[in-house]
């Protein structure tokens, strides 16, 4: 023969008081045996005090301080101003307009940006125009190729 399931007053302790009967075991409102009891982790074996993440490491070594030799003597910079200042040399030397679009990018304020605007950074008077535009067309000048420079 079946067994009925057992009544309430069989399954609640007699210590639990009234409200704890009636209350609705369903979607947010787990068992309140179940329930993790306060201080009490539901991670116990959880990430170790002091984990690193990927960004956390990569800004440490990029904050690192290296010696250089610049100029004939030894100067420390960090991995990020070394960089950085092989990457603005790179486009001074070839003019690639890639990299002047990275650059102008990170004028603007784009990842790790200061937030100054390339018309806070770059001179904005008609003077300083003039002569941007004359080192341009110099430097154009001077790396065009012709045809008898093919090889």
């Amino acid at each position: 023969m079946a067994k009925h399931p057992p009544s309430p007053d069989e399954t609640t302790p007699p210590d639990q008081s009234e409200a704890a009967r009636d209350y609705e075991v369903g979607r947010g409102r787990t068992p309140t045996h179940s329930r993790f009891k306060p201080g009490q982790s539901g991670n116990p074996k959880g990430r170790p005090k002091g984990a690193k993440n990927l960004s956390t490491l990569l800004r440490e070594k990029l904050q690192a301080k290296v010696p250089v030799r610049e100029g004939g003597r030894v100067r420390h910079m960090s991995k990020a101003e070394i960089g950085a200042t092989k990457f603005a040399n790179r486009f001074a030397e070839t003019g690639d307009p890639k990299l002047c679009m990275v650059l102008l990018k990170h004028l603007e304020g784009g990842p790790g940006g200061s937030g100054a605007t390339v018309s806070q950074t770059i001179a904005t008077t008609l003077e300083d125009q003039a002569s941007h535009a004359d080192i341009l067309a110099w430097h154009l000048e001077q790396n065009r190729y012709t045809d008898s420079d093919e090889i």
